[in-house]
């Protein structure tokens, strides 16, 4: 519930506002993969595999140029990690699929006033993993995301997003190891949004 909530709270605190604002529904195909920032020796390696999310995302327009951008995103991330072995040590690679629930919290900044413009998303994002597998670290926390599109809009009411995007997981943990290894997914997503008059 703490995910549902806090986005919650954050969509009636914008919606006092402003009349724009929007509603959108997304999903994104991925690249996903767990990395270190630091240089390890004699850790198991983590082979990239592929993930997919889906959103859905309120907007308040804070200017013609500006918007914020909240919501609740479901994120799945697959991955393998090979053991470090010796020569002659035989040991199975061992596949994860992880399970997270975002809110995000994000600014965009329109480049134009065209019913076709591009746009610049950058923000942060509270992130609860859901059954972190045992041996692996828990991402759980606050991420980056940045992501620079193109919105087309089609009428007055709706409009089309497709923007490539890079989201890099748990950069502030919710609990801090000495070696953190961190999911991390570069994607494209597809959105549709609805403008609420």
């Amino acid at each position: 519930m703490k995910p549902f909530t806090f986005s919650l709270l954050c969509i009636c605190f914008f919606s006092s506002g402003f009349a724009q604002q929007q509603i959108g529904a997304s999903g994104s195909v991925d690249a996903t993969n767990a990395i270190y920032f630091e240089s390890l020796d004699g850790t198991a390696s983590s082979n990239g595999g592929t993930g997919y999310s889906f959103s859905l995302a309120y907007f308040y327009s804070i200017n013609p140029n500006w918007k914020f951008q909240s919501g609740l995103t479901y994120r799945n991330a697959k991955h393998t990690i090979s053991p470090n072995l010796l020569p002659g040590e035989i040991a199975p690679e061992r596949d994860y699929s992880r399970n997270l629930i975002s809110v995000p919290v994000v600014f965009r900044r329109y480049l134009g006033e065209s019913s076709t413009r591009f746009f610049i998303d950058i923000g942060a994002s509270f992130d609860f993993e859901n059954d972190a597998p045992n041996d692996l670290d828990d991402n759980s926390g606050v991420s980056i995301l940045f992501s620079p599109g193109l919105e087309q809009k089609l009428n007055d009411s709706f409009a089309l997003n497709l923007a490539p995007q890079l989201q890099i997981y748990s950069l502030v943990p919710f609990q801090k190891d000495h070696h953190h290894r961190r999911l991390i997914a570069a994607g494209i997503e597809f959105s549709l949004l609805y403008s609420l008059h």
